[in-house]
């Protein structure tokens, strides 16, 4: 009578006998799939408030989702492949004993079913008991107020089910095709085969050289923010193929050189350590190079989004140095004159209005033009300016800026003080392809000045050319001569900036936002002499900006803490394979007399390698990687770079404590089974 139960129990004993290399594989499936879910769930939260930082809530959570699918897909395709090549002799032995093709499957499917059940199982589970707690993590990063819904709703259990249902099918279907059109002689062979004593490549070395020293350069030879945003993830591109080249092509030269040293090679721990990874490199270098290029990311990721977070409270207090910052344009050919002081009167009565009163203000007139360098000063085209390479000229009144210091006003009419692309001495012309221009006699900024200048001049993309011109007059000048150049564009006014510190206590200061805006709204509608008005509250301001970069740093941590869990599965399954396959060739070393210890410390010396070669690589990546990581940082106005220093230090510390211990664990295993 047909065993309708053969199949299945079949794969339930031979994942148990294989458990060596499917339980971690299984434990990887349940932790991407809790991982998938937790984001899943927290991206379909429902009634989210409609504000702006549960939106960042909402795009983090969605874009981390579709990060861990591709994550899942690719590790989850590459361990099995750990798993098949170990197998392959005994599937060769299934094929001799007469299992046919359907049979295969039937037998392998089984054994996809029972991973998919418990994978998904154990996922789902795990994710829903953590959920509350990466909620709780995310919401207080955020600075949100966290509220629990049910954990298993259909919104996020269903498509987390659907992703990895297809993801195990499809390595299903891999691991069938691979076996099924092999004959059971041809697994064998597979299986049993060991690698050729591999050749030095030097072109492959030449281009692993070439392509490092490339990612390199791209890292310590930009210096706009717009050209590291452009060129970082070349430099990622090169850096990484170099990492492949040179741990393929370098390791087998270095081996080699090794091998010479008849002194250093003919010893029973460098004997056993350098012939052994010499024959097996092309497959090593490759798995080592996965290590070094995970652990780089994780070290990027989390250090760089760790000092944007630690550094939230210094951007705020550089971006808002008063609780409340006030801006206005007057409407040209209103017909109504702008008055600043009248301004002031409206917003100090609408404090008052509050309770409060307003005890320290500064302004400051400016205007912002985009355009491109040519020889002897800016050109500012019609439309903007705004493209690759364009400099920001931003304009601003000596006269208030000298209020504020305390000195008296220095410059004359035409002149200018110049700061950062705007250059120093001679003279400066901004041009209009429309016709005309503005020139100004540059003198040098002086010291009581620079600490006047608004912080925000300096945190934009692109390089900055800042003019100080006498006063609001010279700004006008420039406005009018903008707007003979091009008729046809909105006309552009002087921007009033005013920050303004009050008596309103922490939480107090958005209703003085809100009595400010109402009192200001009639000059501000049609007719008004006012382009806009805004007010923005530094308390607000700060909540949105560590809800953005709280947001970073819990996706950082949490991508940080997969790929890190992937180079430690790959570290694993790479020393239980190659202890297998060295098992046979130690047994012949005691058989001949090498003892106990001696094997030991040849598996310290070869493990070591294999583990902290990466670690030193990806330590080197990380440092110069960093001064373009700072760069990057400046999109965000981060601009300590002690932070981030500290930052990363601190990272690359508390993750090689982690690689070490990792290190004794896979030690032990590779160990156990050569020693056996």
């Amino acid at each position: 009578m047909r065993d309708r139960f053969l199949y299945a129990r079949l794969a339930a004993g031979n994942i148990h006998k294989n458990g060596r290399l499917y339980y971690p594989y299984l434990l990887t499936v349940v932790c991407t799939v809790a991982a998938h879910f937790i984001l899943s769930a927290l991206s379909s939260e429902p009634d989210l408030p409609e504000r702006v930082r549960y939106a960042y809530l909402q795009t983090y959570v969605t874009m981390g989702e579709v990060l861990v699918t591709l994550f899942a897909v690719v590790f989850l395709f590459y361990t099995n492949s750990f798993l098949m090549k170990r197998r392959k002799k005994e599937i060769a032995l299934y094929r001799v004993l007469g299992m046919g093709r359907r049979n295969l499957a039937a037998m392998l499917g089984m054994e996809t079913l029972y991973l998919a059940v418990a994978g998904l199982a154990g996922g789902l589970l795990t994710g829903a008991l953590f959920k509350k707690l990466a909620g709780m993590l995310l919401y207080r990063l955020m600075g949100l107020s966290f509220y629990e819904s049910s954990p298993f709703r259909p919104e996020s259990v269903w498509p987390t089910a659907a992703v990895f249902c297809v993801i195990l099918a499809l390595g299903f279907w891999h691991n069938l095709r691979q076996t099924a059109r092999c004959s059971p002689v041809e697994l064998l062979r597979e299986s049993g085969a060991g690698e050729r004593e591999p050749k030095t490549r030097w072109f492959l070395a030449l281009l692993g050289v070439a392509a490092l020293g490339g990612g390199y350069g791209i890292a310590l030879c930009t210096h706009s923010i717009m050209e590291a945003f452009l060129l970082y993830f070349v430099a990622v591109l090169l850096v990484a193929v170099g990492t492949y080249c040179l741990f393929t092509a370098g390791s087998i030269a270095a081996l080699k050189l090794l091998r010479r040293n008849k002194r250093f090679y003919y010893r029973p721990g460098p004997f056993i350590g350098v012939s052994g990874m010499l024959y097996r490199m092309k497959r090593n270098a490759v798995g080592l190079a996965n290590i070094c290029i995970l652990s780089t990311m994780v070290l990027v990721m989390v250090s760089g989004t760790l000092a944007l977070y630690a550094g939230t409270g210094e951007i705020v207090a550089r971006r808002y140095p008063r609780q409340l910052l006030l801006e206005a344009a007057w409407t040209p050919g209103s017909g109504a004159a702008f008055s600043p002081g009248a301004l002031e009167e409206t917003v100090a009565a609408a404090v008052e209005s509050e309770g409060y009163a307003v005890e320290e203000a500064g302004s400051v007139w400016q205007m912002t033009l985009y355009g491109r360098r040519e020889e002897g000063g800016i050109r500012i085209p019609e439309n903007g300016g705004l493209e690759l390479g364009a400099v920001q000229v931003t304009l601003l009144s000596e006269r208030e800026l000298c209020e504020s210091a305390g000195v008296a006003p220095g410059l004359a009419e035409g002149e200018a003080y110049a700061l950062g692309a705007a250059g120093s001495g001679g003279k400066i012309q901004l041009s209009f392809d429309g016709g005309g221009g503005v020139s100004f006699t540059l003198r040098d900024l002086p010291e009581a000045l620079r600490a006047q200048m608004p912080e925000p001049v300096w945190s934009m993309v692109m390089d900055q050319a800042v003019l100080v011109v006498p006063d609001r007059a010279a700004l006008e000048a420039v406005a009018a001569a903008l707007a003979g150049a091009y008729p046809d564009e909105d006309p552009q006014a002087p921007v009033w900036r005013c920050t303004m510190d009050t008596s309103a206590p922490d939480g107090g200061t958005a209703g003085v936002r809100g009595a400010i805006l109402d009192a200001v709204a009639p000059e501000t509608g049609e007719g008004g002499p006012l382009q806009f008005l805004t007010v923005r509250d530094r308390e607000e301001q700060e909540r949105d900006l560590y809800a953005m970069n709280g947001g970073f740093f819990f996706l950082g941590v949490f991508l940080g803490v997969l790929f890190l869990m992937a180079a430690v599965l790959i570290i694993y399954y790479k020393q239980v394979s190659e202890g297998y396959e060295d098992r046979g060739n130690y047994q012949m070393m005691r058989k001949v007399g090498l003892s106990r210890k001696q094997i030991r410390r040849a598996v310290n010396g070869q493990v070591l390698t294999v583990f902290f070669l990466p670690l030193l690589v990806a330590a080197a990546h990380v440092a110069l990687d960093f001064r373009l990581m700072a760069i990057l940082l400046l999109l965000f106005e981060m601009e300590n770079t002690m932070t981030l220093l500290c930052c990363t230090a601190a990272v690359l510390a508390g993750f090689a404590v982690v690689y070490a211990l990792v290190y004794r664990m896979t030690a032990r295993a590779y160990y156990r089974i050569v020693s056996k």
